[in-house]
């Protein structure tokens, strides 16, 4: 297992985030609370690839999610090349 931050600007004052979700693929994996602006994920030695989306709520009460951040990857490193005596 590995441990991965991820993280992400602070909220703009013009805006009024409730939450940050943090998925991968469709699965939602992290949530943050502003003012917090990242989360530690621990990830097991396969390729990651995660999207932040910002929660707010409507002047009707309504939540809804921005669209996704830009992505990022994670990928362990590999193995040494062929070893030679």
């Amino acid at each position: 297992m590995a441990n991965i931050t991820l993280m992400w600007d602070p909220m703009p004052a013009t805006e009024a985030w409730k939450e940050v979700r943090i998925y991968e693929g469709i699965t939602k994996v992290a949530t943050a609370i502003p003012p917090v602006v990242s989360v530690t994920l621990s990830v097991t030695k396969a390729p990651h690839t995660w999207v932040a989306r910002s929660v707010a709520t409507d002047s009707a009460g309504e939540e809804y999610e921005s669209v996704d951040s830009n992505s990022v990857t994670w990928a362990p490193p590999l193995p040494p090349g062929r070893l030679r005596k």
